[in-house]
């Protein structure tokens, strides 16, 4: 692998990280704004904007597709510093991933219990 593919996957990781944090940045705002409440219609812009940015990184990745293979072809090699800050990277966008997932998991059970709470109050004669 050559140095200056290291170099492009790693910038372009990074570019990825960044997009990363801002979508973690609004899942936690998520969370927040719905256990105190607010209605969906206000958070809809924030779901619309993590939807634009996992478009970018989508985009990057299809841009990068090629590279990435080469880059599994050629992990055997021996690392060098560039390829150790590229794996940094990697391993820091897998880790923001993660998180991102766990806190869309509890989102989303936020928003059920919502769900459930709201109807149960619409229907309380439901079964009596």
């Amino acid at each position: 692998m050559t140095p200056r593919l290291v170099e492009h996957l790693t910038r372009t990781y990074q570019r990825e990280l960044a997009l990363y944090s801002e979508v973690l940045d609004l899942v936690e705002s998520e969370y927040d704004a719905l256990v105190r409440g607010r209605p969906l219609a206000d958070i809809i812009p924030s779901f619309e904007r993590k939807r634009d940015l996992l478009q970018r990184i989508e985009r990057l990745d299809r841009a990068v597709a090629h590279e990435k293979s080469d880059l599994e072809r050629g992990r055997r090699a021996v690392p060098s510093i560039e390829t150790v800050d590229l794996a940094r990277t990697i391993e820091s966008v897998r880790c923001i991933v993660g998180k991102i997932i766990d806190l869309e998991s509890r989102n989303e059970s936020e928003l059920i219990r919502q769900a459930q709470n709201a109807s149960a109050v619409e229907s309380p004669g439901v079964g009596a």
